[in-house]
């Protein structure tokens, strides 16, 4: 896991989770309309209730503040119904634990296609003997194997002592 050093010299490791973004007002507003419902119907009562439900009642208090009603606090309660439903998905593996957006995958495949660039200009300079397939550089090692040059190894190809070894089991022959 990356480390983060702050201005007293502090390392710690670094999270993507930004607790900053939420608004205290709303996470203060979440936690009581959930001890008003631990209250009421029991603490863990609502992982009783299927996903289809907690949704449907999301969408019912979102459209009634929608159309104006005032008279309960609609968007908490649809935000605790989404809540428990998202610990549903997770939980059913439908949703993964990591925040993933589309653009976070573009911006790793990117940097994976960068180093992989970088990766065939060494060994070009280094006059190694590689070959591409799906993605993939395969470098020639002494074992003789062709190995997958992944992302990390990209970084720091002083760890393969390349040869010119032709080898029968080229997988991209």
């Amino acid at each position: 896991m990356p480390t983060v050093t702050n201005e007293q010299g502090g390392s710690q490791s670094f999270i993507e989770a930004d607790f900053d973004c939420i608004p205290p007002e709303v996470l203060k507003l979440l936690a009581e309309c959930l001890g008003f419902g631990a209250r009421k119907y029991g603490k863990f009562n609502w992982k009783k209730i299927p996903i289809e439900d907690n949704l449907s009642h999301a969408m019912n208090h979102i459209n009634e503040w929608r159309r104006g009603d005032r008279t309960e606090p609609h968007l908490v309660n649809a935000m605790a119904r989404l809540t428990f439903a998202l610990w549903h998905a997770v939980n059913s593996g439908d949703q993964p634990e990591r925040y993933i957006h589309p653009d976070m995958i573009a911006a790793e495949k990117e940097q994976e296609i960068t180093a992989l660039a970088e990766a065939v200009k060494q060994l070009d300079r280094r006059g190694m003997s590689y070959r591409v397939r799906n993605g993939e550089i395969y470098a020639k090692e002494p074992i003789p194997e062709y190995t997958p040059v992944t992302l990390e190894s990209a970084k720091s190809l002083e760890q393969f002592n390349f040869t010119k070894k032709e080898n029968q089991n080229d997988p991209t022959r």
